[in-house]
């Protein structure tokens, strides 16, 4: 049960996102620390995991007098000159060829730029603690594109992506860049245009078909071999990275595609494995890693 579970709609704050708050407050039920509005005093959302850990750090400050007072001031959605592909310089730089990286980086900049600070659920009932809060998504995103990369020095990669025993080099190596730009761009139209920025059931389709028009203009006589394995590979990867899931009662008519092919099995593995709310993934330790 994640922080909004516990809430009722009585308990939530209506009037943060009108107000030009000075300052809020926090307040714990449940075991959850929730960050609370100073006008009405009722609840804005359950604090992230790193959200968390700071302010009890402060706390801890303030108890040895070395700072007084604690003021959030809320940042606006659209406060920031930041590229998106720039919160995954880490991540695209594990794809080993350049044009790809340039690729997944213009799809990244050309998706909504909202996906910097949303969560990964926009429910709340989904995902767990560390992909609430503001920048779930990009800590989603990352999560998952990090065990893509250590699962892909492993056999289990190569077996399951290209078949027991796959020992060609190359081949592997592109593979892999495949499955890497798959989990950093699978969310990336996630929301839709409301200002909740709740999700868009056919996101995958979107995110694939944004990557696949993007890829376009990067294809030449040179590279038109490598073009045609990779882009409909990563476009099917994306596309099907919600595995079983591929209906939903809200959004009839629709019908996403199963991961049938091994490369889109894997990124679907991924991302369920991340999105799994006992995942208590090590943000420190993975930012510390080269």
């Amino acid at each position: 049960m994640d922080g909004l579970d516990t809430i009722l709609k009585s308990e939530k704050c209506d009037c943060f996102k009108d107000v030009k708050p000075s300052g809020c407050s926090f307040a714990m039920k449940n075991g959850i620390t929730f960050l609370c509005c100073n006008k009405c005093g009722k609840i804005i959302r359950p604090l992230d995991t790193k959200e968390e850990h700071l302010i009890l750090q402060l706390y801890e400050m303030m108890k040895d007098n070395k700072i007084t007072k604690i003021t959030i001031t809320r940042r606006k959605e659209n406060d920031t000159d930041m590229k998106t592909s720039e919160l995954f310089k880490k991540e695209i730089a594990y794809i080993s060829n350049e044009t790809l990286q340039n690729i997944v980086k213009d799809t990244l900049d050309a998706a909504p730029e909202c996906i910097q600070t949303i969560p990964a659920s926009s429910s709340g009932k989904f995902h767990p603690k560390a992909d609430l809060g503001d920048g779930g998504l990009v800590r989603h995103v990352k999560a998952v594109t990090a065990i893509a990369k250590t699962m892909i020095d492993t056999d289990i990669f190569k077996n399951m992506a290209l078949g027991t025993g796959a020992d060609d080099y190359e081949t592997i190596n592109i593979y892999a860049d495949i499955a890497l730009a798959a989990c950093i761009l699978h969310d990336c139209m996630k929301p839709d245009d409301s200002p909740k920025h709740s999700t868009v059931f056919d996101h995958p389709l979107k995110a694939a078909n944004l990557f696949k028009e993007t890829a376009k203009k990067y294809i030449t006589k040179e590279n038109m071999n490598y073009m045609k394995v990779v882009i409909p590979l990563v476009h099917s990867s994306i596309a099907s990275h919600m595995g079983q899931w591929t209906t939903a009662p809200y959004a009839k008519g629709i019908v996403l595609p199963k991961p049938k092919l091994g490369i889109e099995q894997f990124v679907h593995l991924c991302d369920y494995i991340v999105s799994r709310k006992f995942i208590d993934f090590n943000f420190e330790v993975y930012d510390g890693m080269k």
